[in-house]
């Protein structure tokens, strides 16, 4: 992360990633934090034309900001959606806008226990394994049951979430990539 995240203008949030492979991971962890309060979230691909300010994400401008300025409008104007990918330029990222918004339409339905569960899975995993936190874990920490813990898991389609979530971040991040060298080339 660039820029953490800050608030801007009062119930908005914004931050600077330099790859965006995790975000998605991110902003889902996020939405399950801010419960029971819903927030828009636009992935905003591009570039910055000012000073990367490394201490709070206010006072920049770019390409990044104006589309994804434009994805949160877009998200309002569609009512119920909550997540989007927007990219200024000629990359296309409607697959991993797709992507994102199906995933938004899983978690939306989360509660928070599935959240709590998620999140203790995506710890367990940190280092990109399939792997899960311990059941008996989870459910001492959260409060729940063994089964609630397994119930979550299945229910939420949690292991799903959370590889769908890696391969749009790793998706969005390649494709960044290429970008920028492809732009460093003409230069």
């Amino acid at each position: 992360m660039l820029s953490p995240y800050t608030i801007t203008l009062g119930d908005e949030i914004q931050a600077v990633y330099a790859r965006p492979r995790s975000v998605i991971l991110d902003v889902i962890t996020l939405q399950g934090e801010m419960l029971p309060h819903r927030m828009r979230f636009c992935v905003g691909l591009g570039a910055i034309t000012t000073r990367i300010n490394k201490v709070a994400a206010i006072g920049m401008d770019g390409p990044a900001f104006h589309v994804a300025r434009a994805g949160i409008d877009e998200l309002k104007n569609a009512g119920d959606a909550s997540l989007a990918v927007k990219a200024a330029g000629n990359v296309d990222f409607e697959l991993e806008d797709s992507a994102a918004k199906l995933l938004d339409v899983q978690v939306r339905e989360w509660r928070p226990n599935r959240f709590k569960v998620f999140m203790a899975d995506l710890s367990a995993g940190a280092a990109e394994s399939e792997d899960k936190a311990d059941a008996r874990k989870v459910a001492a920490r959260i409060g729940i049951t063994m089964t609630a813990v397994y119930k979550n898991r299945v229910d939420g389609r949690i292991e799903f979430i959370i590889r769908a979530s890696r391969s749009i971040g790793h998706s969005l991040s390649k494709k960044v990539s290429q970008r920028a060298s492809s732009d460093r080339s003409i230069k």
